[in-house]
Protein backbone atom coordinates (compact mmCIF):
# COMPACT_ATOMS: atom_id res chain seq x y z
CA UNK A 1 0.00 0.00 0.00
CA UNK A 2 1.75 3.14 -1.25
CA UNK A 3 0.46 6.13 0.76
CA UNK A 4 1.31 9.56 -0.62
CA UNK A 5 2.46 12.30 1.78
CA UNK A 6 1.58 15.94 1.18
CA UNK A 7 3.84 18.38 2.94
CA UNK A 8 4.50 22.12 2.99
CA UNK A 9 8.04 23.45 3.43
CA UNK A 10 9.83 26.78 3.55
CA UNK A 11 13.27 27.21 2.03
CA UNK A 12 15.58 30.22 1.68
CA UNK A 13 16.22 31.62 -1.80
CA UNK A 14 19.76 30.27 -1.45
CA UNK A 15 18.35 26.72 -1.14
CA UNK A 16 19.23 26.47 2.55
CA UNK A 17 17.13 26.32 5.71
CA UNK A 18 14.61 23.76 4.45
CA UNK A 19 11.92 23.41 7.12
CA UNK A 20 8.78 21.29 7.15
CA UNK A 21 5.70 23.29 8.20
CA UNK A 22 2.80 20.89 7.65
CA UNK A 23 2.51 17.18 6.91
CA UNK A 24 -0.63 15.34 5.79
CA UNK A 25 -0.79 11.58 5.46
CA UNK A 26 -3.20 9.17 3.91
CA UNK A 27 -5.51 10.66 1.34
CA UNK A 28 -5.39 14.19 2.75
CA UNK A 29 -3.68 16.75 0.54
CA UNK A 30 -2.80 20.42 0.65
CA UNK A 31 -4.48 22.34 -2.15
CA UNK A 32 -4.24 26.12 -2.11
CA UNK A 33 -2.04 28.23 0.13
CA UNK A 34 -1.59 31.96 0.60
CA UNK A 35 1.13 33.78 2.54
CA UNK A 36 -0.02 36.70 4.68
CA UNK A 37 1.02 40.22 3.59
CA UNK A 38 3.45 40.42 6.56
CA UNK A 39 4.87 36.94 5.64
CA UNK A 40 4.19 35.61 9.16
CA UNK A 41 1.29 33.21 8.49
CA UNK A 42 -0.03 30.88 5.79
CA UNK A 43 -3.69 30.10 5.17
CA UNK A 44 -4.28 26.89 3.21
CA UNK A 45 -6.86 24.27 2.24
CA UNK A 46 -6.70 20.63 3.30
CA UNK A 47 -8.87 18.20 1.36
CA UNK A 48 -9.43 14.49 1.15
CA UNK A 49 -8.55 12.93 -2.19
CA UNK A 50 -11.06 10.13 -2.44
CA UNK A 51 -14.14 9.22 -4.43
CA UNK A 52 -16.30 8.97 -1.31
CA UNK A 53 -16.39 9.41 2.45
CA UNK A 54 -14.90 12.89 2.47
CA UNK A 55 -14.57 13.71 6.17
CA UNK A 56 -13.63 17.33 5.43
CA UNK A 57 -16.59 17.96 3.13
CA UNK A 58 -16.54 18.30 -0.62
CA UNK A 59 -14.29 21.37 -0.64
CA UNK A 60 -11.99 20.61 2.22
CA UNK A 61 -11.26 22.79 5.21
CA UNK A 62 -9.45 26.09 5.74
CA UNK A 63 -6.39 26.02 8.00
CA UNK A 64 -3.95 28.60 9.37
CA UNK A 65 -0.31 28.04 10.37
CA UNK A 66 2.51 30.33 11.48
CA UNK A 67 5.43 30.60 9.04
CA UNK A 68 7.59 28.61 11.50
CA UNK A 69 5.09 25.69 11.44
CA UNK A 70 3.58 26.35 14.86
CA UNK A 71 -0.08 26.81 15.74
CA UNK A 72 -1.50 24.82 12.80
CA UNK A 73 -5.29 24.79 13.18
CA UNK A 74 -8.60 24.80 11.28
CA UNK A 75 -10.20 28.26 11.21
CA UNK A 76 -13.30 28.25 9.01
CA UNK A 77 -14.69 24.77 9.50
CA UNK A 78 -15.45 22.01 7.08
CA UNK A 79 -16.72 22.50 3.51
CA UNK A 80 -14.42 25.49 3.05
CA UNK A 81 -11.70 26.52 0.62
CA UNK A 82 -9.12 29.23 1.43
CA UNK A 83 -9.29 32.14 -1.02
CA UNK A 84 -6.59 34.39 0.48
CA UNK A 85 -5.92 37.53 2.50
CA UNK A 86 -6.96 41.15 2.41
CA UNK A 87 -4.16 43.71 2.04
CA UNK A 88 -4.16 44.61 5.75
CA UNK A 89 -3.47 40.98 6.65
CA UNK A 90 -6.10 40.81 9.37
CA UNK A 91 -8.87 39.26 7.26
CA UNK A 92 -8.95 35.84 5.55
CA UNK A 93 -11.58 35.01 2.93
CA UNK A 94 -12.89 31.44 2.67
CA UNK A 95 -15.39 29.97 0.17
CA UNK A 96 -18.09 27.76 1.70
CA UNK A 97 -20.14 25.38 -0.37
CA UNK A 98 -23.78 25.46 0.70
CA UNK A 99 -26.78 23.48 -0.54
CA UNK A 100 -28.74 26.48 -1.87
CA UNK A 101 -26.13 29.22 -2.35
CA UNK A 102 -22.40 29.40 -1.80
CA UNK A 103 -21.00 31.81 0.78
CA UNK A 104 -17.82 33.75 1.33
CA UNK A 105 -16.84 33.81 4.98
CA UNK A 106 -14.79 36.68 6.35
CA UNK A 107 -12.48 35.41 9.10
CA UNK A 108 -11.25 38.18 11.41
CA UNK A 109 -7.76 37.22 12.59
CA UNK A 110 -7.60 39.57 15.63
CA UNK A 111 -11.00 38.30 16.86
CA UNK A 112 -10.18 34.72 15.81
CA UNK A 113 -13.68 34.20 14.46
CA UNK A 114 -15.86 34.47 11.37
CA UNK A 115 -17.25 38.01 11.40
CA UNK A 116 -19.36 37.94 8.23
CA UNK A 117 -21.02 35.46 5.85
CA UNK A 118 -22.01 36.67 2.38
CA UNK A 119 -24.19 34.64 -0.03
CA UNK A 120 -23.17 34.84 -3.68
CA UNK A 121 -23.62 33.37 -7.14
CA UNK A 122 -20.60 32.18 -9.09
CA UNK A 123 -20.89 35.06 -11.59
CA UNK A 124 -20.57 37.57 -8.71
CA UNK A 125 -17.43 36.05 -7.21
CA UNK A 126 -14.87 38.42 -8.75
CA UNK A 127 -16.72 41.65 -7.88
CA UNK A 128 -17.60 40.41 -4.38
CA UNK A 129 -14.04 39.38 -3.48
CA UNK A 130 -12.78 42.72 -4.81
CA UNK A 131 -15.31 44.59 -2.64
CA UNK A 132 -14.13 42.59 0.39
CA UNK A 133 -10.52 43.59 -0.35
CA UNK A 134 -9.16 40.15 -1.32
CA UNK A 135 -5.63 40.34 -2.73
CA UNK A 136 -5.41 38.61 -6.12
CA UNK A 137 -2.35 36.49 -5.65
CA UNK A 138 -0.52 33.52 -6.99
CA UNK A 139 1.26 31.37 -4.40
CA UNK A 140 4.05 30.73 -6.92
CA UNK A 141 4.97 34.42 -7.17
CA UNK A 142 7.10 36.31 -4.64
CA UNK A 143 5.34 39.03 -2.58
CA UNK A 144 7.18 41.75 -4.58
CA UNK A 145 5.99 40.10 -7.87
CA UNK A 146 9.55 40.00 -9.22
CA UNK A 147 10.31 36.27 -8.89
CA UNK A 148 8.46 33.04 -9.52
CA UNK A 149 8.90 29.51 -8.26
CA UNK A 150 9.19 26.65 -10.72
CA UNK A 151 9.34 22.94 -10.14
CA UNK A 152 9.95 20.01 -12.38
CA UNK A 153 10.12 16.41 -11.17
CA UNK A 154 12.58 16.63 -8.25
CA UNK A 155 13.86 20.18 -8.81
CA UNK A 156 12.67 23.44 -7.25
CA UNK A 157 13.95 26.79 -8.42
CA UNK A 158 13.33 30.50 -8.67
CA UNK A 159 13.40 32.73 -11.75
CA UNK A 160 12.63 36.30 -12.79
CA UNK A 161 8.99 36.91 -13.69
CA UNK A 162 9.97 36.97 -17.40
CA UNK A 163 11.30 33.38 -17.11
CA UNK A 164 14.99 34.31 -17.22
CA UNK A 165 17.79 33.95 -14.70
CA UNK A 166 16.75 30.54 -13.41
CA UNK A 167 18.38 29.42 -10.20
CA UNK A 168 17.89 25.93 -8.80
CA UNK A 169 17.29 26.00 -5.07
CA UNK A 170 16.93 22.27 -4.57
CA UNK A 171 18.05 19.51 -6.94
CA UNK A 172 17.35 15.81 -6.51
CA UNK A 173 15.13 16.64 -3.57
CA UNK A 174 15.43 14.22 -0.68
CA UNK A 175 13.12 15.63 1.93
CA UNK A 176 13.93 15.03 5.60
Amino acid sequence: NNVEQFEMYTVGVNGKNLKKLVSCGGKIEIDDFFISPDSKKIVYTKSRNTSGGNSFGSFGSTWLVNIDGSNDHMICGEDSDAQGWTSEGDIIISWHEQIKEDQLWVYNLPLQSVSKKVNFRLGDYKSLTKSLGLIETDSQISPDCKKGIFYYKNYIGVMDKNGRHKKYLLKDIKLP
